[in-house]
């Protein structure tokens, strides 16, 4: 490879993420192709292989800057409430918000993209989806230590029950097999009030009665996320 600056190796990647991002969202996973990419950049498929070993990198390479933008927005989302339970509903709130984000939306890989992709990619998804998880966990760590949640409460099943309720939702409209043909405001609700039954069943105070959490949702939509509003040209009054 004509030995390039740090700079336009970088933007050169960039673009071909860009591209897989965009098959991808045309055409499913399985479009992501090295011959498909090359069709899509205007450069060889000898280039791309100069960047990336196969396919499979550049999936987990585009699942890396994805769950790096996530965190980015889990990050302003946790530093915006006292009480752990609005910290956590803070969290939901960022991960709602990263849905509706271009090129933040978290892509899905199996075992087999994972298994296929290089070390250093690996390595790197490993990092960040700790880091994340390790953010989840820390607020419900929080909630017990304050007496919020009941001592006896699993910081994993409140912390993986709430991840799997958006996910899976998430995952399962995207399928087209719920909530299909519902706006993104009104599927939003819905999540919402899934979250409130998993954690009031948790028994985590404060509890959905006691606190107006759809209050706290179009502060951070006007404060910490007004940024991510403007630039997808969302209404917070309309979220």
């Amino acid at each position: 490879m004509r030995r390039l600056s740090p700079e336009k190796v970088a933007a050169r990647e960039e673009e071909i993420l860009a591209a897989a991002g965009r098959i991808l969202t045309r055409e499913g996973q399985a479009a992501v192709t090295m011959d498909r990419l090359a069709a899509e950049v205007p450069f060889s498929k000898g280039t791309l292989y100069n960047h990336y070993a196969s396919r499979e990198d550049i999936l987990l390479a585009l699942l890396c800057r994805q769950s790096e933008a996530f965190l980015t927005l889990l990050d302003k989302a946790a530093v915006t409430a006292a009480r752990p339970r609005p910290r956590f509903f803070a969290l939901a709130v960022a991960a709602e918000i990263g849905g509706r984000t271009e090129g933040c939306s978290m892509l899905a890989v199996g075992a087999d993209v994972y298994g296929s992709a290089s070390a250093p990619l690996r390595e790197r998804f490993s990092r960040v989806h700790q880091a994340i998880v390790a953010l989840f966990c820390g607020v419900v760590r929080d909630g017990i230590a304050s007496g919020d949640l009941p001592a006896e409460t699993r910081t994993e099943t409140v912390a993986h029950g709430a991840w799997a309720l958006f996910a899976g939702s998430d995952e399962l409209r995207a399928r087209r097999l719920i909530c299909a043909d519902l706006p993104d405001r009104a599927f939003g609700g819905i999540q919402r009030a899934m979250l409130a039954h998993l954690l009031d069943g948790f028994r985590w105070a404060p509890l959905s009665r006691d606190f107006d959490y759809e209050a706290l949702r179009l502060k951070l939509l006007q404060t910490q996320f007004a940024e991510h509003c403007r630039r997808l040209r969302l209404d917070p009054w309309e979220l």
